[in-house]
């Protein structure tokens, strides 16, 4: 097989995974019942926001959502908003330990992912976080991105934080999320396709 055939299939099976690994969220508009399912974009969570009078839940809405949209709540105050990164996290109501946005802390420790730059995803461990404490997943973009997982303060939730790798200073993103073992998205994983991809095509150029 000559070289350029075996990239293009390279790049389409590529292509295929990171389809494959869409985010999928509940989506409806109302009573929300029986709501479908959607595909979102990979910088995308699971949203839901519901209208509650005296308490009682009067309609919900839920979807996809960007981190921007997560961590800007609403300024009306009967409006209650929640984020979550894993597949059809957002069915059902939302509870009062979770309600708010992506960045709102739960009354009790959370269980995280944990794994380190370059480890992702192929060793992960489960770990409790101090009590406040959110699940987070951290993006540093070294050629192609590398995350690492764990727990972390609410305040560097949706900022840019630098960490030290292979000694030197590295931007790095943070995405936060309020359920147990919420940090593992499509993101872990297409960082290691990319990674994959990276050295596979370096071998795929030295055949010629």
């Amino acid at each position: 097989m000559r070289k350029e055939n075996l990239i293009l299939f390279f790049l389409v099976a590529l292509l295929q995974c990171y389809i494959g690994n869409a985010i999928k969220c509940y989506s409806c508009s109302g009573s929300c019942i029986e709501p479908s399912t959607i595909e979102c974009g990979a910088d995308q969570q699971c949203m839901t926001v519901e209208q509650r009078v005296d308490g009682k839940v009067q309609r919900q809405q839920k979807g996809c959502a960007t981190s921007q949209q997560c961590n800007s709540p609403s300024s009306d105050s009967s409006l209650v908003q929640y984020c979550c990164n894993s597949d059809l996290c957002n069915g059902g109501n939302i509870s009062n330990s979770t309600a708010g946005t992506s960045g709102t802390s739960s009354s009790s420790s959370l269980q995280c992912n944990s794994c380190d730059f370059y480890a992702c995803p192929f060793k992960i461990n489960t770990v409790t976080c101090n009590r406040g404490e959110l699940c987070v997943t951290k993006t540093a973009k070294i050629g192609v991105p590398v995350i690492k997982l764990g727990c972390a303060n609410a305040t560097i939730c949706s900022m840019d934080t630098t960490e030290n790798i292979a000694s030197t200073r590295v931007s790095v993103s943070n995405k936060c999320c309020n359920q147990d073992n919420c940090n593992f998205a499509v993101n872990v994983k297409l960082s290691s396709i990319a990674a994959i991809g990276a050295v596979l095509l370096l071998w795929i150029t030295k055949l010629s």
